[in-house]
């Protein structure tokens, strides 16, 4: 008889119960060092500086690769190229520092996670290379469906260029566009209705909204290198939102660093693999 009896702690645990409670345990170990750490209104000292000093290394990186695609700007601006760069380094600064801080102020009460505690590489570099392609297939649809041929006289940047542009947009814009933007919406909707950031209903909320705005806040840019028409204006919002929609998805279900490297890989499809491969084949 003893022998049919089982330690009652052993009863019902299953595989997925025990990576719950794995992930709650380190969870709560990660908590339990964050709060041992020095705080500023609840907020990391040391996390916040990682995440700032990370979106402004993505900010000085891109730097080289917006002067060459608004060149004529920058010719025709009435201050030198070290004081544009300086004077958008700081602004960069002071964006980055209110985002981080904002966002990592809510990230405990949104639910959502900075460093994931479930494997994350593949599944983003998987879904950073499906964004990029869908964008490739996307943009080649836009020219063969529509009037849209491109932005004539606009200078293409050198590949060395697009490498360090992607960590502008692999780090800096996902601390704007998640950890702010996507953890303020979902935050602010689950106090306004009485839902957990976290549940579905709350989070693909964040998801569309963040996704939007982060297509939209690439029209700025765009019209400094020439005029917006409607058709640019919706390929650049859709083609952007898509890929925010891919890496709100990979925040909410798996982390921030998971979709920062999913959008790290994609824009190095974009600017570094698909310029090589077009580069040596038009050379032939």
């Amino acid at each position: 008889m003893d022998r049919l009896v089982r330690p009652t702690s052993a009863v019902g645990t299953t595989g997925f119960e025990s990576r719950q409670i794995d992930r709650e345990t380190i969870t709560a170990g990660r908590d339990a060092t964050m709060q041992a750490e020095k705080t500023v209104y609840g907020v990391s000292a040391r996390a916040f500086f990682v995440v700032w000093l990370a979106g402004l290394v993505g900010a000085a990186a891109v730097i080289p690769y917006a002067f060459t695609l608004h060149g004529k700007v920058s010719e025709h601006a009435p201050m030198s190229p070290l004081w544009l760069a300086s004077m958008s380094l700081a602004q960069s600064a002071v964006s980055l520092a209110i985002a981080t801080f904002v966002g990592l102020r809510l990230l405990g009460p949104a639910g959502y996670e900075l460093i994931p505690t479930r494997p994350y590489a593949r599944l983003s570099i998987l879904l950073g290379v499906g964004v990029a392609g869908a964008i490739v297939v996307a943009e080649a649809s836009f020219v063969h469906f529509s009037s849209y041929t491109g932005l004539p006289g606009v200078a293409v940047p050198a590949v060395w260029q697009g490498l360090l542009a992607s960590l502008y947009g692999g780090i800096t814009e996902e601390i704007l566009s998640r950890l702010f933007v996507m953890t303020l919406v979902a935050w602010a909707v689950g106090r306004l209705f009485g839902r957990s950031p976290r549940s579905a209903p709350v989070a693909r909320s964040a998801i569309l909204v963040s996704a939007l705005l982060f297509g939209i806040g690439h029209l700025p840019a765009l019209a400094q290198s020439g005029s917006l028409s409607a058709i640019v204006v919706v390929r650049t919002v859709c083609l952007n939102a898509m890929g925010g929609v891919v890496f709100g998805w990979l925040y909410w279900r798996r982390g921030l660093v998971a979709a920062m490297l999913a959008h790290l890989t994609a824009d190095l499809v974009l600017h570094v693999i698909v310029p090589t491969v077009v580069g040596s084949l038009e050379s032939r």
